[in-house]
């Protein structure tokens, strides 16, 4: 009894000494004291008036606060949270969003507007615009010859005379940019351009961060924001009004007259800074249209970031840095410019129940040392990856579902749903880790790859790998990995000589044959591949497998493999080519009457007509790909939803040790039902209207102005 008073009396006093503030952006006053009745104006006014040791809960009311706001040097502990929160079931949106107002008519369907500094993106609402680019389609861009890296200028091959009113840019290029595309370290860059030379041919451009590494063999440009490029509807650019001067002018040419009313660039900086504080916890708010992140922690303690929607950053989404026992739950971050979720030099961190979608470069990330300075900052060690759903990370510069480098121990990634990626997990500088029940499937390169050469001490295990473009996995030069118990689905293991691998089940298709790789030699047959490796004495091997709903065949398109340019709207020409353990479907792998969907739109397009190179299908997609296809075959099957599921009875159900199953439980469409944490109960922040309207469509991309 003296107990059970004792903690009455800790409890009761904790409640008296907290306070709950509230603000309302609308309604309240920065001078009124906080209350319910009489709010704050501005998240920062309430941030003041709250106990810096903690206890205290500030409530966003719902409406959107354009201002940006820092808690820093708060001493709260997770017991004692100090709480910032949008009020339940109502929309808090923190934003950095600002209107462009005052539009003038500058004839031709083109409006101006006069804005404060160079914008790098044009909204209308939340829907990203076309930057002015000349040519529109990453078909189409201009070839690349010689390179004068004293003089930073590029030759181009063709093309460069054909571009509208190119005299007149020329004479003025103004805040013309060159949007490059470099084949050999596989990255997108944009470059101020400097001069035109029409007679010689070439570009000259201002190169703060030189790659010497051009080689002319795959390397393509576009021309980019010049008010001469501004035709099509959506176009917009920006340049300098006056030399010497800071405001600028944004030339803009809406779909429909509206759009001029709803139109936005992004500003602020930072939205939600978290600096040298503990017990913080971050609820429940939207926050869109960052300068730079959505939500930083840098040098926290004992953190929780949940239930938030981060959106149209132009950095990361949600960020960890310098950081110790940190949560990141339940969030939503999406088509951020850089990446979804950062780790960086974290020591203890849980990442869960997130999705993860459509950013520009990686989703999640797990990294060590940053600072470009050997020795400044720590490594990430002891951080748990799990339950995430992270997908359609395949856009901009070697993307990856999830990447980890410069220095990361002690990582887990757990029973997370991973889907088409350029990779679904690359990891590099990563040693004494695992990879546990997860689910990753359809990528245009390696699934996983370890390396290069320092990423060692794998334990991969109870997951399952399907349709990698080169293969399941690459480990050139790491070391001492251990596979045991996953599935993979037409796709084949590499085995290195200290690899250790047992109690998997293999699944091949007719198109990918082979079971284990040895280098680049495929074993299609068990006993053989067994003597070839030593390894996998009581895996198994399957010609095929009765899951629920499987595609039955996986192809690929690649803008790199296409130089022809041959893809249209309703017609790709296939990648034939593969990898260790890579094949992928040819066009005979497809027959007139399939149904297919491409790169997990959902939609069932017919296949119309198949040649040599590729397949004709309708109805057609919205654009050409911009870079990459995921193409799947389900034949005769109406539906395109993933369901792995198998009867009890299957082989696959005692593969594993000890007769347990080889391959990922996970349920695929509770995932996709955002049904992460628990079953029958979605997890994750609703989705408005009006973000979901301007969700990426998998298949119409609109590359941002600055490539990554």
């Amino acid at each position: 009894m003296k107990t059970f008073s004792l903690f009455s009396a800790v409890a009761l006093a904790l409640t008296a000494h907290a306070a709950e503030y509230f603000v309302d952006p609308a309604k309240g006053l920065d001078t009124n004291p906080g209350t319910a009745a009489a709010p704050f104006a501005t998240v920062r006014a309430a941030i003041k008036a709250a106990a810096q040791t903690g206890g205290d809960t500030v409530t966003l009311k719902g409406g959107t606060y354009r201002e940006a706001f820092s808690v820093a040097g708060v001493t709260a502990t997770a017991e004692r949270p100090f709480v910032i929160q949008g009020a339940a079931g109502e929309r808090a949106i923190v934003t950095g969003f600002e209107p462009v107002t005052s539009w003038q008519d500058a004839g031709n369907g083109v409006y101006t507007a006069e804005v404060p500094e160079l914008i790098n993106g044009l909204f209308v609402g939340l829907a990203a615009q076309p930057v002015a680019r000349w040519p529109r389609t990453h078909g189409g861009w201009m070839p690349f010859g010689g390179v004068d890296s004293n003089a930073m200028s590029f030759a181009a091959l063709n093309g460069l005379g054909d571009i509208p009113a190119i005299q007149a840019i020329a004479e003025d290029p103004r805040s013309a940019q060159m949007l490059a595309f470099i084949c050999q370290p596989n990255v997108y860059n944009t470059y101020p351009v400097k001069a035109i030379d029409l007679k010689a041919g070439k570009v000259s451009v201002t190169m703060p961060r030189w790659w010497p590494i051009y080689t002319g063999k795959g390397d393509t440009f576009a021309l980019q924001n010049h008010p001469l490029l501004v035709a099509a509807p959506g176009d917009w650019s920006c340049s300098l009004k006056e030399e010497g001067g800071k405001a600028h002018t944004v030339h803009f040419k809406p779909a429909a007259p509206a759009d001029l009313t709803r139109t936005c660039y992004r500003t602020r900086g930072n939205i939600v800074s978290l600096r040298e504080s503990s017990g913080v916890v971050i609820r429940n708010l939207e926050v869109s249209g960052a300068g730079r992140t959505g939500i930083a922690a840098w040098k926290c303690r004992d953190t929780l970031i949940e239930g938030c929607t981060v959106h149209n950053a132009f950095a990361d989404g949600i960020e960890t840095r310098l950081s110790a026992n940190m949560t990141v739950r339940g969030n939503i971050t999406v088509n951020n410019e850089l990446n979804g979720i950062c780790v960086a030099s974290t020591d203890g961190a849980l990442v869960e129940g997130n999705e993860v979608c459509f950013n520009q470069m990686d989703g999640l990330r797990v990294m060590g040392n940053v600072s470009g300075r050997p020795g400044a900052e720590p490594d990430s060690t002891r951080v748990t990856v799990r339950r995430n759903y992270a997908h359609h990370h395949y856009h901009l510069s070697h993307p990856d579902n999830m990447q980890t480098f410069r220095g990361v121990t002690r990582l887990a990634i757990e029973d997370n749903l991973f889907l088409y990626g350029g990779q679904n997990t690359m990891t590099e500088e990563n040693t004494d880790s695992a990879m546990r029940g997860n689910v990753s499937l359809f990528t245009s390169a390696y699934i996983t790859i370890f390396g290069h050469g320092n990423a060692h001490r794998w334990v991969v295990e109870g997951n399952t790998f399907g349709h990698g473009g080169w293969g399941a996995f690459a480990m050139d030069g790491s070391e001492d990995h251990t596979f045991r118990a996953n599935l993979f689905i037409g796709t084949g293991l590499s085995i290195l000589p200290d690899t250790k691998s047992d109690h998997n089940a293999f699944v091949t298709r007719p198109y990918a044959p082979a079971i284990l790789y040895t280098g680049w030699r495929g074993h299609n047959d068990l006993a053989a591949a067994r003597a070839a490796t030593g390894t996998d004495a009581h895996s198994i091997a399957l010609p095929d497998a009765p899951f629920k709903n499987m595609p039955k065949a996986f192809g690929l398109y690649e803008r790199m493999d296409d130089p022809g340019n041959l893809a249209t709207p309703a017609y790709l020409p296939l990648r034939t080519r593969g990898g260790g353990g890579g094949t992928v479907a040819k066009p005979a792998d497809f027959a007139v009457g399939d149904n297919i969907e491409v790169n997990g739109d959902g939609a069932l397009r017919k296949v119309t007509a198949v040649d040599a190179k590729g397949i004709a299908f309708a109805p057609p997609l919205p654009q050409p790909p911009f870079r990459d296809a995921y193409i799947l075959n389900w034949g005769a099957g109406t539906s395109a939803q993933l369901d792995l599921g198998i009867d009890p009875a299957h082989p696959l159900m005692t593969a594993g040790p000890g007769g347990g199953r080889a391959g990922s439980p996970l349920d695929i469409a509770a995932f996709q039902r955002g049904e992460l944490l628990e079953k029958g109960k979605r997890t994750l922040p609703a989705v408005p209207p009006d973000l979901r309207a301007a969700w990426p469509d998998p298949n119409f991309y609109i590359p941002p102005m600055h490539g990554r």
